[in-house]
């Protein structure tokens, strides 16, 4: 009788392992989603990617500022366009030097659907600058 337990106890046990190891492998060697990528103004990259039913993208690039220190807000405007947002500037405090420095600009958000164009409104920017950057799918 402890054989036959043994037995089964083993075989179930290695029927999990083996339905574990199959899963594993069918899960490595689906192929991933394409990634998308987007032609941006102002030398910035947008970069989509899917999984599951949700798409994924990362905006990129830097802006060059009239002082050191700037930071800044990205502001979705969801409810109206999922495809719009707004990035305010923060001015540093203080005294600062006169000089033009880079700022990284780094978004990334979710959405349900997949877009053909973003844009970003720049709020209080440098005079200098565009007042968006503009995305369009490629290809």
């Amino acid at each position: 009788m402890k054989q036959k337990t043994f037995a089964l106890k083993f075989a179930f046990g290695a029927m999990c392992v083996l339905i574990t190891a199959v899963s594993t492998a069918l899960a490595m060697t689906r192929p991933a989603e394409p990634i998308t990528t987007y032609a941006c103004s102002n030398g910035f990259d947008l970069v989509q990617s899917r999984e599951g039913g949700q798409y994924y993208y990362a905006l990129s690039g830097n802006l060059d500022m009239p002082t050191p220190g700037y930071g800044y807000n990205v502001i979705p405007n969801q409810a109206e366009n999922p495809d719009q947002f707004t990035i305010t500037f923060e001015k540093p405090e203080g005294m600062v030097a006169q000089v033009i420095s880079s700022l990284e600009i780094s978004h990334q958000f979710l959405n349900k659907a997949s877009l053909t164009e973003v844009t970003y409104n720049l709020k209080d920017a440098a005079n200098w600058q565009a007042d968006q950057i503009q995305c369009q799918q490629a290809g």
